[in-house]
């Protein structure tokens, strides 16, 4: 690296401004088994054929650069490698990243080895989808019956229903006497409609329950998520019984609580806009 340039202004409106710059920085590619005119993966065109083994000779060629920048009344642009710009306040983020005229020495290990490194790194970034992901304990119906294993049992978006396999068209929800609790996101039973499905029945199917006793079933419909020519059925004829849940002032307070921070930072997340911009102007060798 070198020639590194900050700047950082601030105000108490909590707008500030980042801005920095790097004339020139270098890649190399120490692993064992690299001829040293292959070690340059990324640098300035001016320093092709520099090695890590000779690091002097590569500061003198670029004091010499950089000496060139001013030559009497002319002047030489001396272009600038990474520019970075931000721009934050209170309801948006701007990033704006510039790479200019890197030289790279493309080489298929070197990059997949730099993929390898990378690849953990973007997995933590991801982690937040974890706590979301909605196949985490779903129940896929993979045969044409499913019989609910206990007296007892309820469905989320955190645990779905999901109805899909190619080799059935008809699926039977069999709840074998037993209930079934339908709830929201945070575990609380529905006392109004869902706004997330907790059923997926896929294109072509169709999923029919039977023998079970649905608590907050006056809101299935808003729980079931239909894909074409896909339909659902529910009726007392198969000893289907839908039975609705009155919320409790206890359930009430707890579930007002719980909802009260998600529902600011939805707010917060709503107003606030993240734009990166990246540009890059590069050569290969």
């Amino acid at each position: 690296v070198s020639s590194a340039w900050l700047l950082y202004k601030s105000s108490t409106a909590g707008n500030g401004f980042l801005s920095a710059t790097l004339q020139g920085f270098s890649v190399f590619d120490d692993r064992e088994g690299v001829e040293q005119e292959f070690r340059l993966a990324i640098g300035k065109p001016e320093i092709v054929g520099a090695s890590p083994l000779n690091t002097s000779s590569y500061n003198q060629k670029q004091d010499s650069v950089d000496s060139s920048i001013i030559k009497g009344n002319n002047f030489d642009l001396v272009q600038t490698m990474l520019i970075v710009d931000v721009k934050f306040g209170q309801d948006s983020t701007f990033v704006s990243l510039c790479v200019q005229r890197p030289q790279l020495l493309v080489a298929l290990d070197f990059l997949l080895a730099v993929v390898e490194f990378f690849v953990p790194t973007v997995s933590s970034m991801l982690s937040f989808e974890e706590n979301r992901s909605p196949t985490l304990e779903a129940i896929i119906m993979d045969q044409s019956v499913y019989k609910q294993t206990c007296a007892e049992f309820s469905l989320s978006p955190q645990k779905p229903l999901i109805v899909d396999d190619d080799n059935f068209d008809h699926f039977i929800y069999d709840g074998d006497g037993g209930i079934l609790y339908l709830k929201d996101r945070h575990g609380f039973n529905l006392t109004t409609a869902s706004l997330e499905a907790i059923i997926y029945v896929g294109n072509g199917k169709k999923l029919q329950f039977r023998n079970v006793v649905i608590k907050g079933g006056q809101h299935l419909d808003s729980c079931v998520f239909l894909g074409a020519n896909s339909s659902y059925s529910a009726t007392e004829d198969d000893h289907v019984y839908l039975e609705e849940l009155v919320e409790s002032p206890r359930s009430r307070s707890l579930r007002g609580s719980v909802d009260e921070v998600p529902h600011q930072n939805n707010a917060v997340n709503n107003s606030t806009e993240l734009i990166i911009e990246l540009q890059v102007n590069c050569c290969f060798s």
